[in-house]
């Protein structure tokens, strides 16, 4: 009995010893591997939180993601809504028509009825062609009889006049009948009578040859003494 308690005794001694040995032997190991996982441990990776003991605040890594340290992606922008006017685009101008051969561009003047030269037609009231004789302007007078506020007036549209031929109207815008004389004051010439009595808008046309000097025209019906008018005859 003693023997095998002895030999059990032995035989747990050395079951404790062996174990411890080889705890011994691999402690140096167990070590370096201990070293290598906080080696590994503080190297971060990029993205990676840090685990915070208690008592200190967490800290996130700025701009880091998992899988890399892309940088943040900026706000996409909203699209505007304004809306904007079509730009307008300037209409064509008309080409310009080309010039026709040897000219300038304007229409040709039509040619004229002559035949000959392109000299332009005289305007009217220009001076005469070759050949023609120029019309002599009208020596003519045209008297009018008025009653003006109870006065019994001649009135004539000239009051100068050449020599020689004379052409004189008479005109009668009065109610009562009138009629029509010339005399000479100086030199002193005759009478003449130009018109017999005509009544309202009466109309009469005498021509006479007058010479230099001084002639008023008269109306010889009684009481109408009053209608007198100078006239002036040039040499």
């Amino acid at each position: 009995m003693r023997r095998a308690a002895l030999l059990v005794c032995v035989l747990l001694a050395a079951c404790a010893a062996a174990p411890a040995g080889a705890h011994a032997a691999d402690a140096p190991a167990a070590k370096a591997e201990t070293k290598d996982r906080t080696a590994g441990a503080k190297q971060k990776r990029p993205g990676q939180r840090t685990r915070c003991r208690r008592g200190t605040s967490r800290k996130k890594t700025s701009g880091a993601r998992r899988g890399g340290d892309a940088k943040r992606c900026p706000k996409a922008k909203k699209k505007s809504t304004k809306k904007t006017k079509p730009s307008v685009k300037p209409k064509p101008s008309a080409p310009t028509p080309a010039p026709t051969p040897g000219g300038t561009g304007t229409t040709a003047p039509a040619p004229t009825g002559g035949g000959g030269s392109s000299d332009t037609a005289p305007t009217p009231g220009g001076g005469a062609r070759d050949g023609d004789t120029p019309t002599p302007e009208l020596n003519a007078v045209g008297v009018k009889a008025y009653d003006r506020d109870g006065v019994f007036v001649f009135e004539t549209t000239r009051s100068t006049v050449r020599s020689g031929a004379l052409s004189v109207n008479f005109h009668n815008y009065d109610l009562d009948d009138h009629n029509l004389w010339i005399e000479g004051t100086a030199p002193l010439v005759g009478p003449l009578k130009l018109s017999d009595e005509i009544p309202l808008h009466g109309d009469v046309t005498k021509d006479v040859t007058l010479a230099a000097g001084a002639y008023r025209f008269f109306c010889t019906v009684p009481g109408h003494g009053s209608m007198t008018r100078a006239l002036t005859v040039s040499g």
